[in-house]
Formats: C-alpha cells, sequence, structure tokens
C-alpha cells in the first residue's frame, strides 16, 4: 500500500514539474507579446505626436494673413511639405504593419 502511495506522489510530481513548465513556457510566450504590443503602442503615440505637431503647425501657417500672391504661394508650399512629411509617415507606418 505504501509503495502505490509514493508511485502516486512521484507522478503527482512529475506532472506538477511538466504542467510547471508548460506554464512557464507560455508566460515566457505572453511576456514577449505583452513587450511587441508595447512597442508597437509606443511607436503609434509618437507617430500620433508628431501628426499632431504637424498640423498645429499648418494651423499656425494657415491664421497668418498674407496679402501677396508670393506670401500665399509660401503658405501654399509650406503646407505641402506638411502633407508629404505626414504622407511619409503614414506610408512607413503602413509598410512596416505589412511585415
Amino acid at each position: 500500500m505504501q509503495k502505490i502511495i509514493r508511485i502516486i506522489a512521484i507522478l503527482y510530481f512529475v506532472a506538477s514539474v511538466i504542467c510547471g513548465a508548460y506554464l512557464y513556457s507560455r508566460l515566457e510566450q505572453t511576456r514577449h507579446e505583452l513587450e511587441s504590443v508595447r512597442m508597437e503602442l509606443s511607436a503609434a503615440s509618437d507617430r500620433q505626436s508628431e501628426l499632431a505637431e504637424i498640423l498645429r503647425r499648418d494651423g499656425e501657417i494657415l491664421r497668418e494673413s498674407s496679402s501677396t500672391i508670393s506670401g500665399i504661394r509660401s503658405q501654399i508650399a509650406a503646407i505641402r511639405e506638411s502633407y508629404e512629411k505626414m504622407e511619409d509617415i503614414i506610408a512607413n507606418d503602413n509598410r512596416s504593419s505589412n511585415k
């Protein structure tokens, strides 16, 4: 009878070790996935801040009144440049998310 109890205890211990190793493996995998998501969130927040700053500057440019054609052209050129920067940011984001 005591031999059966020892065998059951040993089997329980082995099963516990195997389950513990499996759960630890899953925990490590989840940690890596979480770190990846955190990095993506940080990058997205940085891009959002950069886009908001570009839009703020564009708003300032548009608030400036210009009475000459050359002044209006320079405002349009500045805004076009800003929108090209935003397009590059979004295009880079799309390329990195497709990987």
